[in-house]
């Protein structure tokens, strides 16, 4: 049975966006913003389009959710990326080697995306 929570996407309503490093296959790094989260996945706003012979290749990201909090840093395969100025591309996170990091690092997203939906929840009603 596939968990669909892993793969919900939680729009970000933080005012600057969350940052994000991305390590392309060839080890070059850029900067980018989170626009949506899930445990299983993310978009991101790119800086531009990728080049096509990187896409099928495993990329890492790296993102920090809480200021002054270790950056989560997971390996990832890119999924798809939408044509517009700026570029979002959609990411799928894998298992990383060790266990132990992949479920610390779901768990942390989780726990950050649950205050995220409660803050989204008390936006609303104010």
């Amino acid at each position: 049975m596939v968990n669909r929570r892993n793969y919900y996407r939680q729009p970000l309503l933080v005012r600057d966006g969350v940052p994000a490093d991305l390590i392309l296959p060839d080890g070059t790094l850029w900067r980018g913003t989170i626009v949506d989260l899930s445990v299983g996945g993310m978009s991101v706003l790119l800086p531009r389009q990728p080049p096509a012979a990187l896409t099928e290749d495993r990329w890492f990201v790296s993102f920090a959710l809480i200021a002054d909090a270790p950056a989560v840093f997971l390996p990832a395969r890119w999924i798809h990326c939408q044509s517009c100025d700026p570029p979002i591309g959609g990411f799928r996170f894998l298992p990383p080697i060790d266990p132990r990091a992949d479920a610390e690092a779901r768990t942390r997203i989780a726990a950050f995306l649950v205050e995220e939906q409660c803050r989204e929840r008390r936006l609303r009603r104010a």
